[in-house]
């Protein structure tokens, strides 16, 4: 894989292309047990939830549409495997097949129907949506890997990587559910959080629940699974907000990468928050007309998506998110703040 995230080894291309079709239709499938996620209710059928808020991409959409990376597969075998910059329209953008309509309406009111503020049941609300798309999406992929025979008796990258989809999915199902509860009593004191207020309207947004391997300042972190941490960009009134929240009862990792952040300056912080979209995450929707100003810095972000697909979770790099030069953005750091419930 070269700099600008193309060329990327696969053994067995037409193999890889046919997988990544297959995966594609599974993801668009029904969500855990088939049926909304908002269990013990007897509801419909999913509709295709948002776990970024329309009217938050609206805010960076250019012509009602954003960019997004993927890979080429309908390409195959024809061009070599990269990642291309593509577009979808709000309405379709983020959406997984999580709720039904009446729960989708019902459990998230409180982003949709007014500007975000950073309240304490608003957080609670964000890092369940992201957890339940995550959720989502590793119970599919294990779903598929084991449709496409990819779990074996014998230790093989595939099996161990099945396995690790698998426990994944539970983790984070199980995580779900804690803080489903929590939302029903309205006890919004499972998780801590970190919030970054920003003067301007971040270019990208992202809602993602993942592992953090490395901190900030290159510190390498012991693997632990349970202590998983979502990261929220959304924009609001005043400028936009990047949210941390991790739970309580695994602590150790999240607080670790979010007290590496408390020193890094306005352009820093923006660089880092940007590059970590595009390290952990495919659910990552940015502004055409901000990627149009971006020059070379198009590759660094392209690498790092590419990194994210192909490495999983294997340990990157302690300088990942120490690259010299300017920043790629700066979006006006205006205050930081934890919260403890």
């Amino acid at each position: 894989m070269d700099h600008r995230g193309e060329s990327i080894r696969i053994s067995d291309k037409r193999g890889f292309y046919q997988g990544l079709s297959d995966l594609k239709a599974a993801r668009s499938g029904l969500p855990p047990l088939g049926r909304c996620m908002c269990w013990g209710a007897e509801c419909s059928r999913p509709i295709g939830s948002h776990s970024i808020s329309r009217s938050w991409l609206e805010k960076i959409a250019e012509r009602g549409h954003v960019n997004y990376f993927r890979l080429n597969a309908e390409r195959a075998p024809h061009e070599p495997i990269r990642v291309i910059v593509d577009e979808a329209g709000i309405n379709q953008a983020s959406v997984f097949p999580g709720f039904c309509s009446e729960h989708d309406s019902e459990i998230f009111g409180p982003l949709e129907r007014g500007p975000f503020s950073a309240s304490a049941e608003q957080l609670c609300l964000l890092s369940y949506r992201s957890t339940c798309r995550e959720a989502c999406a590793k119970h599919q992929v294990a779903g598929f890997m084991l449709d496409q025979g990819m779990l074996e008796s014998e230790e093989t990258p595939h099996g161990i990587r099945t396995l690790k989809e698998m426990y994944w999915a539970v983790d984070l199902l199980a995580l779900k559910q804690h803080l489903e509860q929590a939302i029903k009593t309205h006890a919004f004191d499972l998780q801590d959080h970190y919030v970054i207020h920003f003067q301007k309207t971040p270019t990208l947004l992202v809602s993602t629940n993942f592992i953090p391997l490395v901190t900030a300042t290159g510190r390498t972190l012991e693997v632990r699974p349970k202590d998983r941490l979502t990261l929220n960009i959304v924009p609001s009134p005043s400028g936009g907000y990047a949210v941390f929240s991790w739970s309580k009862d695994s602590p150790k990792n999240g607080s670790l990468f979010v007290k590496s952040l408390i020193n890094l300056d306005s352009g820093r912080l923006t660089d880092v928050l940007i590059r970590l979209a595009f390290e952990v995450s495919d659910n990552v929707f940015y502004s055409p007309s901000w990627w149009r100003t971006l020059g070379r810095n198009q590759d660094r972000l392209k690498a790092a998506f590419s990194r994210n697909i192909t490495m999983g979770n294997d340990m990157p790099p302690p300088t990942l998110y120490r690259e010299s030069g300017p920043p790629i953005d700066d979006w006006g750091l205006e205050s930081r703040w934890s919260v403890t419930g």
